[in-house]
């Protein structure tokens, strides 16, 4: 029964804190840099609870190594422009390591174009300029190089992640990941301001950690009792009955005529050793035909 419960549970955290429609996303044509390493994407990582339609790029956070072009993380926050004091964290990219330094753009304004900056040798990103509304730039790591892709921003396209790949822990291309406001409101999202304070962001941290434990409990459980029914039939199988010799009681001795009617042998009668169905493991069965063979 506890075991019943902590499943409910879980199934309902996991409803509860749904994710966005995946049509009202959308991605730059690629990624930009280099191409080695595994892929990765924040999109997954968001939530309808870091949801605000009027929420727009407020800073990004960035560490760099000590060498040009080596990106260890990225992390957005954005603002609602109806509320300034309402920010949201959108997802952590990458690893807190190296140098960390933070942009920010000002109340009031909004962030216009984002260009993200790669290196001429190695071609894996080594900066990213801002350029707000009002025409304020802000930089993070190295823009030296003159190899960027920039993108726009509107209304209908927020900046909420990156995509790319990595090696190790370096980040070596990325590729940006919108949202619709309009489409979410339209599918279904609902709240004008459905986004969260950052201790409502703690809170879902909280909630998300829970549900990666659920699963992994739910996982060992499923594991664990396959490897009981496994373990129980294959002892069923080997098991056998200690091996004796039929008593007295059990035979059965009758007078059989040969075939030229002078002599008369005797035969047993072999049904009076039991076979045991060892391979459905099934023990009851087993049981019943020793007691009608003894009786």
């Amino acid at each position: 029964m506890n075991r019943i419960l902590f499943v409910t549970a879980c199934i309902l955290f996991a409803q509860g804190n749904g994710q966005l429609d995946e049509s009202c996303f959308g991605q730059s044509a690629q990624a930009y840099g280099s191409y080695v390493g595994e892929d990765f994407s924040s999109q997954s990582e968001l939530r309808l609870v870091d949801f605000d339609r009027s929420m727009r790029l407020s800073s990004v956070t960035g560490c760099f190594g000590e060498e040009d072009g080596e990106l260890y993380s990225l992390q957005l926050k954005t603002r609602s422009t109806d509320d300034p004091t309402q920010e949201y964290r959108m997802p952590l990219i990458g690893e807190i390591m190296g140098e960390c330094s933070t942009v920010s753009i000002a109340e009031g304004d909004i962030a216009k174009y984002v260009s993200i900056y790669w290196t001429k040798k190695s071609k894996t990103i080594s900066g990213l300029k801002i350029r707000s509304e009002k025409k304020k730039i802000n930089t993070l790591g190295d823009i030296s190089s003159g190899q960027y892709k920039r993108f726009t921003f509107e209304d209908e396209n927020i900046l909420v992640g990156f995509y790319g790949t990595r090696l190790g822990w370096q980040i070596n291309s990325l590729g940006i990941i919108h949202l619709d406001p309009y489409c979410v409101i339209e599918k279904g999202g609902g709240a004008t301001n459905g986004g969260a304070t950052d201790e409502e962001t703690d809170l879902k941290n909280a909630v998300r950690l829970f549900e990666r434990i659920c699963i992994g409990v739910l996982a060992t459980s499923l594991l664990i009792a396959v490897v009981i029914i496994i373990i129980q039939c294959k002892l069923r199988k080997n098991a056998r009955p200690n091996a004796t010799l039929p008593t007295p009681g059990f035979r059965n001795t009758a007078k059989v005529a040969s075939t030229n009617g002078d002599n008369q042998i005797d035969q047993r009668d072999n049904h009076h050793a039991p076979q045991l169905n060892i391979a459905g493991c099934d023990e009851s069965k087993t049981l019943s035909k020793i007691a009608n063979s003894a009786d």
